[in-house]
């Protein structure tokens, strides 16, 4: 692979895994731009490699350099806290600064401090469980005392309106 066009359609196939619609997406160009990238007959821009470098693609972060030059790899390694980030992005209903606040807090925990959470997270699915338990529970108490109370016969003649009550 010697130029930039050709690591494009290397990244694109081979460590990505990507049609050239997915890919053109990524880019925000065609799935026949890419194809003309790929053979060369269309430049690799600038503004092709900054949004290749600041967007991560499949949980990945494409090392421009080695687009560029070929030196490296297909790849850089995120930091720890980008890699925290990257499992927030499908949760849309989120605030974009809170996800980034927790990520750098998760990211500054150390083994300790994980440990603690995975404590907490036990507790909490356990006093979940519970509660649904004891949800279904009171449902099935209520489901039968709402039986019972259709068995009860009322006598002919006996007022059962409410109306002294409810005017």
């Amino acid at each position: 692979m010697n130029t930039a066009n050709e690591r494009i359609r290397y990244l694109r196939k081979e460590c990505l895994g990507m049609t050239t619609i997915e890919f053109g997406k990524v880019l925000g160009i065609s799935n026949s731009g890419v194809s003309e990238i790929e053979s060369g007959r269309r430049k690799v821009t600038d503004q092709h490699l900054r949004i290749l470098e600041t967007q991560d693609i499949k949980g990945k972060r494409v090392n421009v350099e080695w687009l560029r030059t070929g030196w490296g790899e297909p790849f850089v390694e995120k930091s720890r806290e980008a890699q925290i980030l990257s499992y927030f992005e499908p949760l849309k209903d989120l605030n974009d600064e809170f996800k980034s606040r927790f990520a750098k807090a998760l990211a500054a925990l150390d083994e300790k401090d994980w440990e603690i959470i995975d404590e907490l997270v036990d507790r909490l699915k356990r006093k979940s469980a519970e509660e649904r338990e004891k949800e279904q529970e009171d449902s099935g108490l209520l489901l039968q005392a709402a039986h019972k109370r259709t068995d009860i016969e009322i006598p002919e003649g006996v007022d059962t309106s409410d109306d002294e009550y409810f005017d």
